[in-house]
Order: structure tokens, then sequence, then C-alpha cells
């Protein structure tokens, strides 16, 4: 049925540019059709590939139940993926801040955060996902903070974002000291680079989601999933995955980090 639409819609896209030559120059024109009758079978496409995929990951965690993590910094949509992938593949979500705050031990006036006990987080979150091993069941963990421990997770994703456009999302949300605090870091890579210290025999793979939607992140995450899945059936080492380089903007976040100061 796709299909019939596409083509009617090419046909008729030729007869408005058949008669109307200088209204089809126009880009919002031409970007309308486009979206309409070239975008659709993408849509449809993707959606089938991440039903199909979840099946896929689903009937081997069912063989071996294992613990994904996904971490990165605050605002690059940790907590949207993570509950998808729990729904999709039918796993528990795990995420520190809605269980009982043990590992807070104070608050930071300054820098309006909590202060984390990290050897408590650790305890807890190893403990919550081991009571699930225990019982055959897989799960997924969600937090930044799971980078800064060793959590007991077999695969882990870094969620990554350009830090310009990360600054405008987290202004809104902790003003511009913060926000610019948390887009410094994710230029300077901090993210991975704490992770592979805590993770050093685990595999880690960084997820680029800077100009894609929801279900394009969503799809990205399960691929990685399923070569982590498969590399592991076969014995086989993961290539690890592009580290996005954000040095060009790191000059323009120096530049307004300072002006705050």
């Amino acid at each position: 049925m796709a299909y019939i639409v596409i083509f009617n819609g090419k046909k008729l896209f030729k007869h408005i540019c058949f008669y109307f030559p200088t209204f089809c120059k126009e880009r919002h024109l031409i970007s309308f059709l486009l979206n309409i009758f070239v975008a659709l079978p993408k849509k449809q496409n993707i959606d089938r590939k991440i039903k199909r995929m979840a099946g896929e990951i689903k009937k081997e965690m069912n063989k071996k139940p294992i613990s994904i993590g996904i971490t990165g910094s605050p605002g690059t949509g940790k907590t949207t993926l993570a509950k998808k992938l729990a729904e999709l593949l039918s796993v528990d979500y795990i995420n520190p801040s809605l269980l009982k705050k043990t590992f807070v031990v104070g608050w930071d006036k300054k820098r309006k955060a909590y202060v984390v006990d990290v050897v408590k987080l650790a305890e807890l979150l190893n403990k919550e996902i081991g009571k699930r091993k225990a019982k055959g069941l897989s799960c997924i963990v969600e937090s930044h903070l799971l980078a800064e421990v060793r959590g007991d997770v077999d695969f882990l994703i870094i969620l990554r974002l350009s830090p310009l456009k990360l600054l405008r999302r987290l202004r809104k949300r902790y003003g511009i000291e913060k926000a610019l605090e948390n887009a410094l870091a994710e230029a300077q890579d901090y993210f991975p680079i704490i992770s592979s210290i805590h993770y050093k025999n685990k595999k880690i793979c960084e997820l680029e989601t800077t100009n894609k939607t929801k279900k394009e992140v969503l799809f990205l995450a399960l691929k990685a999933v399923k070569l982590f899945l498969l590399d592991k059936k076969k014995n086989k080492e993961q290539k690890p995955c592009s580290s996005p380089d954000y040095s060009k903007e790191l000059l323009q976040l120096a530049l307004k980090y300072q002006k705050h100061l």
C-alpha cells in the first residue's frame, strides 16, 4: 500500500512541476513533498527493523540474561532510550534515582547537586543487578552516575550529543553555569574516558545522537546490542564504536564559559 502511495506521489510531483515550474523551485514545497512521499517507506522500514531486532535480542536474552548499562551526560536522552529498550525487550528498568537514596550523603549548594557516595552507589546497583541475574532475568541500568562506578553490566552504551546543542537543552533545566559545565565535559569526552577506566574489561559503545530522532537512536542502540550478543556468541572481539570529535565546539564553549566566571 505504501509503495502505491509513493508511486502516485511521485507522479503528482511531476504533474505539479510540469504545470507550475516556478512554484516547484521553492524549497519548502519540494521538502514538503519529499517528506510525505519519499520519507514514508523509511519510517516503515525502521519500525519493521526495530521490531525484528528486538525479537532476535529477546531470544538471545532468554538463553542467557545480560545487563545493559546506559550512561552519558544529562540531557542526552538516556531515560527515554532506556525505558523504550526495557519495554521492547521486556526487561526490568533500573535507575538509582528511583531507588532509596542511601548513596546520597549531602547537597552541594554552590553547584546545586547531590553529593554521592560512589562506593555505596556501586553496591546498591550491583545488588539490584545481581537479584535479577539470580532469577535469570536481564535488565537495563540507566544513570549518568553509572560512568562513575564499576557497575556489574555486560555492555555499556554511552550517549553522545553535540556540546552546543546540549548547552541549549540544559540551560533551561539548570541555568547557564551548570549547563556550560556539562557541555564542556561532553566536549572533552568525559564520559568515554571515565567509563574506560571503570569498565576496562567490558564492551563499550558510543552512540552519536546529534540530529537523530528518538526512533533512530533506538534503532542504533538495538543494533549495538545485537552486535554485542553476536560477537559474544561467536567469541569474537567487537570493534569499538568511533568517538565523535567535538574539538571544534570546545573553543566556542570555553569562550562562553570565560564570560560567566
